[in-house]
């Protein structure tokens, strides 16, 4: 299996896993904060990466993030834009079914390849770039036969929103693993401390100026810290770990927009479980992104 390849089959991988832990995350955080999920899947799922970090890799591999240059920087700046895109994804899922909301996310890969074109980062082809086009398209119509329609304008800006802070959490990783020594597993497990301390941080500035400590229902967090155990196995151990290996072999321009068609995921979990319904616009959308990410492959 040559390189190419096997970077696609861990793109896949990622959009399996990423489509399966929505659901995982949509029933984890009703009762929780969304800062608070952040804390608990980065419990779970720190300690696994960095053993598979220093397994691997060894120790020098987790060190080198520390450097006090850009590396340390881009890191830093990618674990506060996906703090910020992964809580308004929370907030959005509270509100809004997971079908809505993950799709118009799911742009995120135009918000990535126009700050790799802009910045030079990467040569992108216009295969890739129809592809990509193609493949939101898609993942747009998944969402074509929701009973909530039409869709709410904070439903858009939520997932607007979500999009430049998950794509430009992209770059900055495509970034950081230019340098030498760095790889998947470490580079998730460092973003996972770095996005627990920030999220911990931001919880105790909310309890200090409510001027009250909160005082959790520990029957409700048991069972979301459940969830979030899985949600941070499914989604950063396998689906992250998978996405930022296929960066680093063959870059972001094609890895991102194959795994934004996760909604299809998503939406076929949804129906065979009986929580939704996939009308013909579903069916049509899942069909263009097939084709879509056909056109970034080939």
């Amino acid at each position: 299996m040559n390189i190419f390849v096997f970077a696609v089959v861990l793109a896949l991988v990622a959009m399996l896993a990423w489509g399966i832990n929505s659901f995982i995350l949509k029933r984890g955080v009703r009762n929780i904060h969304p800062l608070q999920a952040i804390v608990y899947r980065s419990l779970v799922a720190t300690p696994i990466l960095l053993l598979l970090s220093y397994v691997l890799f060894a120790k020098d591999s987790i060190f080198v993030y520390f450097k006090p240059d850009l590396i340390l920087w881009f890191t830093l700046g990618s674990s506060f834009f996906i703090v910020i895109g992964d809580s308004l994804f929370f907030l959005a899922l509270k509100k809004y079914p997971v079908t809505l909301i993950l799709p118009i996310a799911s742009i995120y890969p135009l918000i990535t390849t126009i700050i790799l074109i802009s910045t030079k980062t990467e040569t992108i082809h216009i295969t890739t770039v129809v592809g990509t086009i193609v493949v939101i398209l898609g993942v747009s119509l998944v969402t074509g036969g929701s009973k909530i329609l039409p869709i709410p304008k904070a439903a858009i800006l939520y997932g607007l929103s979500i999009a430049f802070f998950w794509g430009s959490s992209i770059f900055m990783v495509r970034s950081v693993l230019l340098y030498q020594g760095t790889n998947a597993f470490s580079i998730t497990a460092i973003r996972s401390v770095f996005m627990m301390v920030i999220s911990i941080v931001v919880l105790g500035f909310i309890a200090i100026r409510s001027g009250q400590a909160p005082t959790p229902n520990w029957t409700e967090h048991r069972e979301a810290m459940k969830f979030m155990g899985i949600s941070g196995i499914l989604g950063w151990v396998v689906g992250a770990s998978s996405f930022f290996f296929a960066v680093q072999l063959i870059g972001a321009a094609i890895p991102t927009p194959i795994t934004s068609a996760n909604p299809v995921i998503a939406g076929l979990l949804g129906y065979f479980t009986g929580i939704e319904d996939i009308g013909l616009y579903q069916l049509l959308g899942i069909l263009v992104t097939v084709i879509g990410t056909i056109i970034i492959i080939y």
